[in-house]
C-alpha cells in the first residue's frame, strides 16, 4: 500500500499534513506553543472538545525528522494524549497512536494516529503530489463529513497550491468547507511562524473559511465579520492589484522600446502592441479596484485619479504612471501583525 492509498483508506474527523514541521530544536522547554508544528495550539484546542466519535491524523514530512528522531520519541512520550509508539509503517512513516484512555484533562476520548515520514515532501514530484490530490478527493466524496489542513514551514506560501487542487477537486463546492490550505492565509509560512497568532476562520457550522478562494461575491459578503478576515481579504486584493499593475506595466514598457515581453500572459505575446497590453491592464485592474474600493482600501479621489490615469497614460511619464497607480492602494495596517 503506497502512501496515498493509505491516508485514503479510512476517514478521519480531521486530518493535518504539516510540510517542513521538524522542530529546531532538541530541548522540550524551548519548544512552546509558539514553535509547536508537530500539535499546534489550534489543533490542540479543536481536539480538547472530547468526542469519542472524533478521530485525528496528525501527518509531518520533513527530512529533519531523521537526524531529530530522539527528541521526536521524547515529545510524543511527554503529550497527554497517552501515544503508543508502533514502529515503521511500510510506508516508511513512524506511527504514534493514542487511544484516548489517560484520563488527565483534554486527553479522554482523543483518538489520534500520527505519521512521521523522516523524508521531505515535493509538490513538483508527481509521486509526491499525487498525494495530497487523492487525500483532498477523498475528504470531500465521503459521505461522513471530514475535514484536512495543509501547512508549509519552507517559507513557501501555499496558495497557488491550494487553488490548484480547488481547481482540480471533484466537488468544488464541498471543497471550499473542507480542505484549508495554509490556515495562516498567507501571513505566515516560515520554521518561525508563531503558532499562537493563526487559526483556521470557521463558519457557524464549522466549515473553513477559504479565504483565499472566495470569489469577489463571496469576499465582501464576509466584510465586517472579523477585522482579522477584513485585513487578510483586503490584502489578497491589494497583492493581485500590485503584481498585475507591475508585471503588465513592465511589459507595456518593453513593448514601448521594441522589445520582446517579460512576464508571461495568456492575453498578450511579444508581438502584441503596447496600446493592447494598456486596454488588458485597464481590464484586469478595474474589477479588483471596484472591490477595494468596497472594501475601504482607496485613498480619497482614487476613482477619479483612476479613471484619469487610464483615459491619459500617453501623456504621463512611463513611471510616474505606475508609481501613481501604486498610490491609490491605501496601506493602514502591516499584514504580519495579523492576529
Amino acid at each position: 500500500m503506497n502512501i496515498a492509498e493509505y491516508l485514503t483508506s479510512t476517514t478521519k474527523t480531521l486530518t493535518y499534513f504539516g510540510i517542513g514541521s521538524c522542530p529546531h530544536c532538541n530541548d522540550s522547554e524551548e519548544l512552546d506553543e509558539k514553535k509547536d508544528q508537530l500539535i499546534p495550539v489550534f489543533l490542540r484546542e479543536y481536539m480538547s472538545r472530547v468526542d469519542s466519535t472524533k478521530t485525528y491524523r496528525i501527518v509531518h514530512f520533513d527530512l529533519a525528522f531523521e537526524q531529530n528522531l530522539p527528541f521526536i520519541m521524547k515529545y510524543f512520550s511527554m503529550q497527554r494524549y497517552n501515544f503508543l509508539y508502533k514502529g515503521l509503517t511500510e510506508e516508511g512513516a513512524h506511527r504514534w497512536i493514542s487511544n484516548g484512555n489517560g484520563g488527565s484533562s483534554g486527553s479522554s476520548g482523543t483518538n489520534i494516529e500520527v505519521l512521521i515520514f523522516p523524508r521531505f515532501y515535493y509538490h513538483e514530484d508527481p509521486a509526491d503530489s499525487i498525494i495530497l490530490e487523492k487525500l483532498c478527493a477523498h475528504v470531500v466524496q465521503t459521505e461522513e463529513p471530514q475535514q484536512l489542513i495543509v501547512q508549509e514551514y519552507t517559507g513557501r506560501e501555499l496558495s497557488l497550491i491550494g487553488k490548484q487542487m480547488y481547481e482540480r477537486s471533484p466537488i468544488p463546492t464541498l471543497h471550499l468547507d473542507r480542505v484549508l490550505f495554509d490556515f495562516t492565509y498567507g501571513l505566515g509560512c516560515s520554521c518561525s511562524t508563531n503558532m499562537t497568532r493563526y487559526r483556521p476562520f470557521l463558519d457557524d457550522k464549522g466549515n473553513f473559511r477559504n479565504l483565499l478562494l472566495l470569489s469577489d461575491h463571496r469576499a465582501l459578503s464576509l466584510a465586517g465579520i472579523d477585522p482579522a478576515i477584513d485585513r487578510i481579504i483586503s490584502q489578497e486584493y491589494i497583492n493581485n492589484y500590485k503584481k498585475i499593475l507591475n508585471d503588465y506595466h513592465v511589459d507595456y514598457r518593453r513593448r514601448c522600446r521594441g522589445e520582446p515581453v517579460l512576464f508571461k500572459s495568456p492575453y498578450y505575446d511579444s508581438e502584441t502592441p503596447p496600446e493592447a497590453i494598456m486596454d488588458i491592464l485597464q481590464q484586469l485592474l478595474t474589477p479588483l479596484f471596484k472591490t477595494l474600493k468596497s472594501l475601504n482600501k482607496i485613498v480619497a479621489g482614487g476613482q477619479r485619479q483612476f479613471n484619469e490615469h487610464f483615459e491619459n497614460y500617453i501623456e504621463y511619464d512611463v513611471y510616474k504612471w505606475q508609481n501613481d497607480m501604486d498610490k491609490l492602494i491605501q496601506l493602514e495596517y502591516n499584514p504580519l501583525k495579523t492576529p
